[in-house]
């Protein structure tokens, strides 16, 4: 299930806060494993298209998505999954810091 949420780094921990109100507290030494991918691919340019008309179906623009997934444990020591996906590429570098300043180690290539 996809949803929005909000992501604040603090000292010890990582926190998700999702749209229908639940929040997902991950400390950074509970993080088992994390990976970055970065993913583009040409996408129709229907924007384009509804301004300028049919031509505009011709030209494409390249979307951009990049994924953090981050395996951890919880407070009762079951494996949890948080994946994370960002459009825009602002948001990438805060998150890279805060895993590589805490768990480099875990960090999967």
């Amino acid at each position: 299930m996809e949803e929005t949420c909000n992501i604040s780094f603090m000292r010890r921990s990582l926190s998700a806060r999702f749209t229908r109100g639940t929040a997902t507290r991950i400390n950074y030494n509970k993080i088992n494993a994390w990976n970055y991918t970065d993913s583009s691919k040409l996408k129709m340019d229907t924007e384009l298209a509804a301004r300028i008309g049919i031509i505009g179906l011709l030209f494409k623009k390249v979307v951009h998505r990049h994924v953090f997934s981050i395996n951890y444990r919880d407070n009762f020591g079951d494996k949890q999954s948080l994946i994370v996906n960002f459009n825009d590429s602002q948001y990438v570098n805060p998150m890279l810091a805060a895993l590589r300043r805490n768990n480099a180690e875990e960090e999967i290539n």
